[in-house]
């Protein structure tokens, strides 16, 4: 469709009206949410396209100039662009270009491995031990109770401890320890009894059903009561970025749409991350208004309403948010911030109103996958940092610019003097390249074919520039001369190519400036291609400039049809 019948903007989204009405009774779900179905299907093939044409665009710099293509530019075409080897193989037979299939299934199989290797993850159960009990009877005899929801402080026992690896894990009779899940992450603390102290750095939910409580030591006496008080600062902050996401994902729903849905999240005491289904990236409005809605309510300072064990059908009827595939039992736990409003399944800890939460701010709205968008944000004591931080950054630019009545409009300002300068300087350094490229003329040398040669290196030179002088080159030149410069950044680790040449020797020697340019681009660790008279290659190996610069001599000669 890309090449025949130059179908180069999305159309399929357009069968959606066609195939809505057709399957109405079938599938009501696809009239009912149609206009997220379209935006969905052009947002994929807008992506699609420009995927396509990126990896279409690569394909024709491979083979200019080339009887046959490597197999790791086949592989690249695959694993960058999606080309299967059949699409690729079909594009090259078209050009006349012969494709290294073999050099290409190794690399597929190389692949492979990596990905087998990767994915062979595997716990150690023999490094787990069995609980060791400190109480009399057995370990699944005592519930661990989770007490987190009511208290930070409980007394306790320890009912057992076990090693796991170089982890040492207790098993307590009371915990206000909030076990990882939900996106949450755990409490940490300290258990203490007389003047002992254990650090909890870490609490999972065990296989068993009990919250594993991980120390930094395992004490001499496990006996007797115990003191567990989880870091309540912490706790306080990790909560207030887990109430806002609640807040964010009503606030998400009610400016972009009902399709939004939950996909992913992770609160802790420094940000929120959350991943929600949209077909596209948020605006600036969008983000603007969502974080205005979320203080609004922040502002309000509406107060948790929490229920335990509501049977999840009446939660269910009560349209309580749940997210899909996740599995919940007969009962569960409703978070509430005003009916009207948000009224979620969770299990989490939050504010006791959202007042508690202080003030929201966005820090990042990013891709995640198709269809998956991510914010992060900042809540509490760190949205007041980054409130901070901003406010030292505006003072600094203040104190940069000096006495201004509209910073905006002197920054602007300043960007463009700086561009008019850019501007300036580039043209005389152009000026200074092409006396450099009118010296190289005068005095080129003439191989053994006859060809006159001009090359040589152009300090300070960039990839635009080099082009700009071979087309320079080929004006003055006329006829029978190549010209090959090279340029090379060595702070930034790159070298840069372009070779030029004249029609006649096009005509009359067979040469190609692609396949020039490509050979001398290896020498120089990279690649590159181009146009029959002028072509550029890059590198990551500044310092082997000179060798391609030497090698040019013997390859000209040697590509001479």
């Amino acid at each position: 469709g890309w090449d025949v019948l130059d179908f180069k903007d999305p159309f399929f989204y357009k069968l959606v009206d066609v195939l809505a009405e057709q399957f109405k009774d079938v599938f009501p779900e696809i009239k009912a949410q149609k206009e997220y179905i379209v935006n969905v299907i052009r947002s994929e093939e807008k992506s699609f396209l420009k995927t396509l044409g990126q990896g279409i665009e690569l394909f024709n710099e491979m083979v200019e100039g080339e009887k046959k293509l490597s197999g790791e530019d086949a592989f690249k075409l695959h694993d960058t662009y999606g080309f299967p080897i059949d699409l690729t193989e079909l594009m090259a037979r078209e050009r006349g270009v012969e494709v290294d299939v073999d050099g290409f299934n190794k690399h597929m199989k190389a692949q492979k491995e990596r990905a087998r290797a990767a994915g062979k993850f595997s716990v150690d159960q023999s490094s787990i031990d069995a609980w060791k009990l400190v109480q009399e009877g057995s370990a699944s005899e005592y519930n661990s109770e989770f007490v987190g929801y009511d208290d930070a402080e409980v007394e306790t026992r320890i009912i057992g401890y076990r090693k796991e690896g170089n982890r040492i894990a207790l098993h307590l009779e009371k915990t206000p320890f909030y076990a990882e899940s939900g996106g949450q992450v755990a409490d940490k603390g300290i258990l203490k009894k007389d003047d002992e102290y254990l650090k909890i750095v870490d609490v999972q939910k065990g296989s068993d059903g009990f919250h594993v409580h991980y120390v930094d030591k395992l004490p001499e006496d496990l006996s007797g009561t115990w003191t567990a008080s989880i870091d309540f600062d912490r706790r306080v902050e990790i909560q207030k970025h887990h109430s806002a996401t609640h807040l964010v994902h009503a606030a998400l729903r009610g400016i972009l749409g009902d399709h939004v849905a939950q996909k992913g999240s992770l609160v802790d005491e420094h940000h929120l991350r959350f991943d929600f289904s949209h077909f596209e990236a948020m605006t600036d409005e969008q983000l603007d208004e969502v974080e205005q809605l979320v203080n609004e309510k922040i502002q309000e300072n509406i107060p948790l309403q929490e229920e335990r064990n509501v049977p999840i059908d009446e939660a269910k009827e009560r349209g309580a948010m749940m997210l899909f595939g996740e599995k919940y039992g007969e009962t569960v736990r409703v978070i509430t911030f005003d009916e009207d409003y948000s009224v979620e399944l969770c299990g989490s800890t939050h504010v006791g109103a959202t007042g508690e939460i202080g003030y929201f701010r966005f820090t990042q709205e990013t891709s995640v996958a198709a269809g998956i968008r991510r914010i992060e944000a900042v809540c509490g004591t760190q949205a007041d940092k980054v409130l901070r931080d901003e406010k030292r950054l505006l003072q600094q630019v203040k104190g940069a610019i000096g006495q201004t009545q509209d910073l905006a409009a002197d920054v602007l300002k300043l960007i463009e003097e700086k561009k008019v300068l850019e501007k300036e300087l580039e043209k005389v350094q152009m000026q200074n390249t092409g006396a450099q490229l009118d010296e190289y003329i005068q005095k080129a040398g003439s191989l053994d074919s006859g060809i006159k040669l001009v090359k040589g290196e152009i300090p300070g030179a960039d990839m635009d520039a080099l082009k700009q002088l071979g087309y320079d080159g080929i004006e003055k030149t006329k006829q029978n001369t190549a010209i090959v410069l090279g340029a090379k950044d060595e702070e930034e680790g790159k070298v840069y190519l372009m070779v030029a040449l004249t029609q006649d020797l096009i005509k009359e020697k067979g040469l190609k400036a692609g396949a020039l340019v490509g050979q001398l681009g290896r020498l120089v660790g990279g690649g590159g291609g181009g146009q029959p008279n002028l072509a550029t290659a890059g590198g990551r190996q500044p310092e082997k400039l000179s060798e391609a610069l030497d090698k040019v001599n013997e390859l000209i000669e040697d590509s001479i049809q």
